[in-house]
């Protein structure tokens, strides 16, 4: 439920001024008075004579019927020569109440005709919130778009909608504009859920449409919400990919998995700060994911799966021949991750290493996917040890990773002893990041590895927010080509 913001106009305050003019009635009672409204200084001395000449109308004299009675008024022994006293028509008891009632002076009343109905209570008006204007200045929440990823090969029609948090009209369009610019209308039933159909969709393609909506105050979005799907081409030929549909325990499919808090000391459950589970889908959909539950201290952890190119010659003969090798696979990210941008603070989400035939030396973090620590949620490749004082680290990614939905991330690796390979990254079909001119490998290198990674800390220092962390992993796979297709 939105907020609304309450005004009271200039020309309210002024009514209210008037009414309290017209009710202008002081009454000084028991001797006490207000100095801002009536001050005693400023009447004439009763106790002094004056010209009766001078004395007010009888006309607007005290009424006769309240003058003090005869017997209560003091002994005339003790009263003052009645030739410098006041006419006694204007004369007041002086043993009586020093209550005084006094009439405004009715030329500084407003005309009549703009004062409210008898029935108006100033009171109400006052005090009563239902009587204040409420104005309404936020435009409609989107949320729930649909479709998204990968629809089925061959899809041509789909139905594109949003739903927003108040009563609004909605419309969409293929390029970001103004609400007022956009060409596609929605139709809703109950003024908050709002589809449209699409049609005319082909295999191979990307689809990113831009929605703005309307509330009945006037407000329209001034940035848009985004639904983006794709229709893949036919089925690329995977060399490998993950058993998580599959297989409800073992590895699934991966060479190993590393489960660590703090890193280097190996554990298996959230309560000891770090696990790797398979889970039911975390967006309610349909199936299985790896859960990754972390927690980025300052002894830190991993949560991660690997593959090893000397046991699965699929991935490591792809790797290493001149093409290179395209792996990608499906990230769900339930909230922001933030340390405040804190410098010692990190996170990897996915790691390359290069070793030797015996596994004595390699090259870790070679690269690794590396997030941004401000909460943008973009990310960068980093280089650690030998490689990185080869190579200097990316910019960051001209996307970021989304939040709250599935995405799919795909990488072209390049293995390489000289700075001439060109690394790629894609999310959700989009070209976001690339380096070129890295060298990934070692000349006595043999093997290839790499890793789904939650991995990182916060050194003592900033802490990650939230604190533990959770990501979720499927469909990992391994192709000699691009897979979005």
């Amino acid at each position: 439920m939105k907020k609304k913001s309450r005004s009271f106009s200039r020309e309210s305050f002024v009514f209210v001024l008037m009414v309290f003019a017209a009710s202008g009635v002081v009454a000084c009672s028991g001797g006490t008075k207000n100095s801002s409204i009536l001050d005693a200084s400023s009447f004439p001395d009763t106790s002094s004579s004056r010209d009766t000449s001078s004395s007010p109308d009888a006309s607007v004299s005290p009424d006769a019927s309240v003058s003090p009675d005869a017997s209560v008024s003091p002994d005339t022994s003790s009263s003052p020569d009645t030739s410098s006293s006041r006419d006694a028509s204007s004369s007041r008891d002086t043993s009586s109440s020093r209550d005084t009632f006094l009439s405004p002076d009715t030329s500084l009343l407003p005309d009549a005709s703009l004062l409210p109905d008898a029935s108006f209570s100033p009171d109400v008006f006052l005090t009563s919130e239902a009587a204040l204007p409420l104005t309404d200045t936020t435009p409609p929440v989107i949320s729930g778009g649909s479709p998204s990823g990968a629809l089925p090969v061959g899809t041509t029609t789909a139905t594109l909608g949003v739903t927003t948090d108040e009563v609004a009209t909605c419309s969409w369009d293929t390029a970001d504009t103004s609400y007022q610019a956009m060409s596609g209308a929605f139709t809703t039933t109950d003024g908050m859920a709002h589809t449209a159909a699409l049609s005319g969709l082909t295999d191979g393609e990307s689809y990113q449409y831009f929605v703005r909506c309307l509330d009945e105050s006037g407000n329209a979005n001034t940035t848009s919400y985004v639904v983006s799907f794709r229709v893949p081409s036919a089925v690329v030929t995977l060399l490998w990919h993950d058993s998580i549909q599959e297989q409800s325990g073992g590895r699934w499919g991966f060479s190993g998995l590393g489960v660590e808090h703090p890193i280097g000391t190996a554990v298996t459950t959230d309560a000891e700060g770090a696990s790797l589970t398979r889970v039911a889908d975390p967006a309610g959909e349909t199936g299985f994911a790896m859960r990754h539950f972390a927690t980025f201290d300052a002894g830190g952890s991993r949560s991660q799966a690997g593959i090893y190119g000397d046991q699965n010659t699929a991935f490591g003969d792809q790797a290493k021949s001149a093409e290179g090798v395209w792996m990608a696979q499906e990230w769900y990210i339930p909230e922001v991750l933030n340390c405040n941008g804190d410098a010692y603070c990190w996170i990897n989400l996915w790691d390359w290493h290069s070793i030797d035939a015996n596994r004595g030396s390699r090259w870790d973090t070679s690269p690794g996917l590396m997030l941004a620590r401000d909460g943008s949620m973009r990310v960068r490749w980093e280089w650690g040890g030998t490689a990185g004082s080869i190579n200097r680290s990316s910019s960051y990614s001209s996307i970021a990773l989304p939040v709250g939905r599935w995405f799919d991330i795909e990488m072209h690796y390049v293995w390489a002893d000289a700075k001439t390979a060109t690394l790629s990254l894609w999310i959700d079909g989009e070209l976001a990041l690339e380096q070129s001119g890295v060298q990934t490998r070692a000349a006595s290198h043999a093997i290839v590895e790499t890793y789904v990674k939650f991995y990182g800390s916060d050194q003592g220092h900033t802490p990650w927010d939230p604190t533990p962390s959770v990501r979720y992993t499927r469909n990992v796979r391994v192709a000699a080509e691009r897979i979005w297709r």
